[in-house]
């Protein structure tokens, strides 16, 4: 049996802890989507390797600190990538990726090791492909560091010149 002062000292543990469990607690989540810079590759009939070719950071600007503000949201427990599309824009010459084999998209920052974020093997040809992606992977240390997209890719030079973006949805949990 508990003493009197043993059993407030349990109230007063069971009530710190529903108050901690209470301040942690994820309030609702959202989505939000960036789009990159538009990406050109130049038609090479005489290259070998599209990887070449392929810019090594992906120009995208992640802006979660906005994206909480629009919504009024207390702030961001975590942040995930949940969809990763790559789609050839209206100004292209190249009208379908068949040039790409594979696609890797890291992440990396400052004080954060580099991991692999998305990848897409059997690259399908047409005018859009969507990336096979981490979501359990919390982006929000990344981007609080100063995060960087860094590409690795395998396939030959495209014949005519290809431009495209990259589309990245992201849900963030809200405190």
């Amino acid at each position: 049996m508990f003493s009197r002062s043993g059993r407030s000292d349990v109230a007063a543990f069971v009530l710190g802890a529903v108050t901690f469990a209470s301040a942690c607690t994820i309030i609702g989540t959202l989505t939000f989507t960036e789009k990159s810079e538009e990406i050109e590759i130049e038609g090479d009939a005489l290259s070998d390797q599209a990887g070449d070719l392929f810019p090594p950071d992906v120009p995208i600007i992640i802006n979660l600190e906005k994206h909480i503000d629009e919504q009024d949201a207390g702030g961001a427990r975590a942040l995930h990538l949940i969809s990763l599309e790559v789609r050839m824009t209206e100004n292209t010459v190249e009208r379908d990726f068949d040039f790409l084999d594979t696609v890797e998209v890291d992440i990396a920052a400052e004080d954060h090791s580099r991991e692999l974020l998305a990848w897409r093997d059997d690259i399908p040809a047409s005018d859009s492909f969507t990336m096979f992606v981490d979501d359990q992977l919390d982006l929000k240390p990344y981007v609080e560091s100063g995060v960087t997209l860094l590409t690795e890719v395998e396939g030959i030079a495209p014949a005519a010149t290809a431009r495209f973006k990259i589309v990245a949805t992201f849900e963030v949990e809200v405190l």
